[in-house]
């Protein structure tokens, strides 16, 4: 389990079975139910004094067995679903560990964080999308910041433990609160949303992602839109009005009353020519080496240079700005706010290289979607654009034919040369040489890295992209630290 994965919060042993609705085991002191829970940790490892340890069974690892490494630790409570659980030493009980016995330790941890979210004064805002969720957290929050304090998901917590330990790490003197949701399958944006209730929804776009289980992008859009669904009643949608789902999107949110804000690119929105409401877009766009537009929207305008790739970033954006006015801020928080982000390490992060080229690093994740916008921003920029691609997962059945148009596509907007490794990569790359372009698939990471860092030259801008599972980062440093001693430097 991952150390990182903990929480600070601040709440009494007797409330947390309240919330839980759970049964404290054995008979502890009325005073120790008065013991304040000051964090809250996944991992007995992170256990610090005031700790409550979440025992969550998984595949490999079940937390009951960790019990007496969590009080060890410094926890003076854990959440349990078995009420023979006592750890691998001594029982709890006997060394002051207080016990919490529900029925599933995973949904109280949910009913956990929702219950403490609904105590705060705390603006809620939960975003979801396939693409730019984790860009569109960061630029919200740096805007929101300007306004007054604001928590923000750390790093990528947004799947049904990270959600609510982000949830639980919310302080009653946050002022607003920027919940990001990831979707893997069907029902997860409805149960991470139910936790947040947001009374500010996004969902920033709807792409071919996950859709090994979520079987199509109209099932994408589907499983996205319920985060409008539940909204507060108060709540307020931003739609995404450039998505070829728009149209759903505005529907999901007029059927629970929401009032709307929507962005674009354009003054007049392509997916929804008859939308009057409130509206944020962009004009005069400059999107190469670095992206300026003007932005217009109901408390101004302005101009904004953004230090990000890419037009995708524009909108981006667009989007926490129409986030940010529904969340009350002005224009003047809006700019400052937009124009201190700077691109996070694997998220289309420009590095110069001593050798001469350029690293385009966006190796995160990938999807479809992801990488067209990916070689848009590689195609702006001078120099010679190169791609090198690991497998893109989840695509369902059409993962092959998904990998060839995404060849087809690199070879249609100028990629000089495609660098590819894995059995699903390869399709793009035959797809890429069938149109012309110089292209190399490699069936192992080695072959392609020697292959690569000895015809790297100056002038090249080289985007590596590919999902987790690819591991693209161990390219990147090894063709780096190639680049770095064939120049001497070390």
């Amino acid at each position: 389990m991952n150390a990182v994965l903990r929480a600070p919060m601040s709440l009494s042993i007797s409330e947390l079975a309240t919330l839980v609705q759970g049964t404290v085991l054995g008979a502890p002191k009325a005073a120790s139910l008065d013991r304040l829970l000051t964090v809250v940790a996944i991992d007995s490892r992170a256990c610090s004094p005031g700790s409550l340890f979440i025992s969550l069974v998984g595949e490999r690892v079940d937390g009951h067995d960790f019990l007496s490494a969590a009080q060890a630790n410094g926890a003076v409570a854990a959440l349990v679903q078995r009420e023979d659980a006592v750890g691998s030493e001594a029982p709890p009980e006997s060394t002051g560990l207080i016990r919490v016995l529900v029925a599933d330790v995973q949904q109280a941890l949910l009913k956990l964080a929702k219950a403490w979210l609904s105590r705060l004064p705390t603006m809620r805002i939960g975003l979801t999308g396939s693409n730019g969720k984790t860009t569109v957290k960061n630029l919200t929050s740096s805007i929101l910041s300007q306004v007054g304090p604001c928590f923000a998901t750390h790093g990528n917590l947004n799947n049904e433990i990270g959600l609510p330990l982000s949830a639980l790490s919310v302080r009653e003197g946050d002022r607003f609160a920027v919940l990001e949701m990831g979707a893997g399958q069907p029902g997860d944006i409805e149960t991470l949303a139910d936790v947040v209730r947001p009374q500010i929804a996004l969902v920033n776009n709807a792409m071919a992602a996950h859709l090994e289980r979520l079987g199509s992008i109209a099932g994408v859009a589907q499983e996205k839109a319920a985060v409008y669904r539940k909204l507060s009643a108060d709540g307020i949608a931003v739609v995404n009005l450039d998505d070829p789902n728009a149209a759903l999107f505005q529907t999901s949110a007029q059927a629970r009353g929401a009032a709307m804000i929507g962005f674009s690119l354009h003054a007049i929105p392509e997916a929804i020519q008859n939308w009057s409401g409130r509206h944020c877009f962009a004009s005069n766009i400059y999107s190469a080496e670095r992206c300026e537009f003007t932005l217009h929207c109901e408390v101004g305008e302005c101009q904004i240079k953004l230090a990000l790739l890419g037009e995708h970033n524009i909108r981006n954006a667009l989007a926490a700005a129409a986030i940010a006015i529904a969340a009350g801020a002005q224009l003047h928080h809006i700019q400052a706010g937009l124009e201190s982000v700077r691109a996070e390490p694997g998220r289309l992060r420009a590095i110069k290289q001593p050798a001469g080229w350029t690293l385009l690093d966006d190796s995160y994740n990938a999807n479809p979607g992801s990488l067209m916008a990916g070689i848009d921003a590689l195609c702006g920029l001078p120099g010679e654009p190169w791609l090198v691609l690991g497998n893109m997962a989840e695509l369902g059945a059409d993962e092959l034919a998904l990998h060839a148009e995404l060849g087809r596509y690199a070879a249609k907007k100028g990629v000089r040369q495609l660098w590819c490794v894995g059995e699903k990569a390869a399709h793009a790359s035959v797809a890429a040489r069938d149109l012309g372009m110089s292209s190399h698939h490699f069936e192992e990471q080695a072959s392609l890295i020697a292959a690569l860092s000895a015809a790297l030259r100056p002038e090249v801008n080289l985007l590596v992209k590919g999902s987790r599972s690819s591991r693209t980062e161990n390219i990147i440093a090894a063709v780096c630290d190639s680049a770095t001693q064939t120049m001497g430097v070390h």
